[in-house]
């Protein structure tokens, strides 16, 4: 027989880290071979992510170092989750502590909203005793 599969929402590492990462300049390669390096702004729960202070680079990271090749610049820039295929962390980034942050933050807020949801009244009618 199949597992009977629970309700209760697991964080998931990656879109931990990368929430971890909010705030600090990254670079990513997205799917259609570009790539972008700029300021992480904010991660939604699909993993869609938004960016500012872009720029976007037709060659690979060490070519965007060495702003040699065409890049364009962009003021914000929004990134599907599909999109994505690669963020580049930065080595004096702590990923375990951080990790371990969210996962507390992630558990904490559902933990909130689990003992603010209004439980269901039962309702009588009037010929019940």
């Amino acid at each position: 027989m199949g597992r009977r599969r629970d309700n209760v929402r697991q964080p998931r590492t990656l879109w931990i880290v990368l929430r971890a990462l909010v705030g600090q300049r990254l670079k990513a390669e997205l799917r259609n071979g570009r790539f972008l390096e700029g300021k992480l702004e904010q991660v939604d729960d699909g993993m869609n992510s938004t960016w500012s202070e872009v720029s976007v680079a037709d060659e690979g990271v060490q070519g965007m170092d060495a702003r040699s090749q065409a890049q364009d610049a962009v003021d914000i820039l929004f990134v599907s989750a599909r999109q994505l295929v690669m963020v580049s962390i930065p080595s004096n980034f702590q990923v375990g502590p951080s990790v371990d942050r969210m996962v507390e933050r992630t558990l904490i807020s559902g933990q909130r909203r689990a003992t603010t949801r209004k439980e269901p009244m039962l309702v009588r009618s009037r010929g019940d005793s």
